[in-house]
């Protein structure tokens, strides 16, 4: 009789604290924590202020495939969007990285930096959503001559770039 009580009262507390636990969770979604009323947006081509000539283009572009993959927001025209991003590419540098250990002035390994300044507003409001500097890395072994190095290691590091900019708009609330 005495076992039987303990092991209804062991029951009963532990289905008491299943419920607690779980109460914990009752808040938690799955998902987006956009409102429903901003999960559109229209990207502006970039602005280029950084020298690098048509760089604009890379990262407005990557930042298009961003948003789709991210599936967060859905892509539509400026008239027909709630939310408008624009930026503005401020840098692209190439940083030495590493060294030849057996010829010290020559460089094993550069890192491609992409800067960029995003603001995104709401369009009925015009209420900033965010605005902030954004960096986009790509880290590459200097195999072959600079100026093809600088050019193949842009995708990437606007692409770093790209889901640092959606990250940042998302993750705004």
């Amino acid at each position: 009789m005495k076992n039987r009580l303990f092991t209804h009262t062991l029951s009963c507390c532990i289905a008491v604290l299943a419920l607690a636990l779980l109460d914990g969770c009752a808040n938690y979604q799955v998902g987006t924590t956009l409102p429903r009323h901003l999960r559109t947006i229209s990207v502006e081509t970039f602005h280029n202020k950084s020298g690098e000539p048509l760089i604009e283009a890379e990262v407005t572009r990557a930042v298009l495939q961003e948003i789709q993959r991210e599936g967060q927001l859905r892509l539509l025209e400026r008239n027909a969007a709630a939310i408008h991003l624009t930026g503005t590419v401020t840098g692209y540098t190439l940083e030495p990285v590493r060294y030849d250990q057996n010829r010290p002035r020559s460089v094993s390994e550069y890192r491609a930096v992409v800067k960029v300044h995003i603001r995104a507003v709401e369009a009925r409001t015009g209420k900033k959503i965010v605005e902030q500097d954004v960096v986009g890395y790509n880290t590459f072994s200097a195999v072959g001559d600079l100026t093809t190095l600088r050019r193949t290691a842009l995708p990437e590091a606007a692409r770093q770039a790209a889901h640092e900019i959606v990250n940042a708009v998302v993750s705004a609330w």
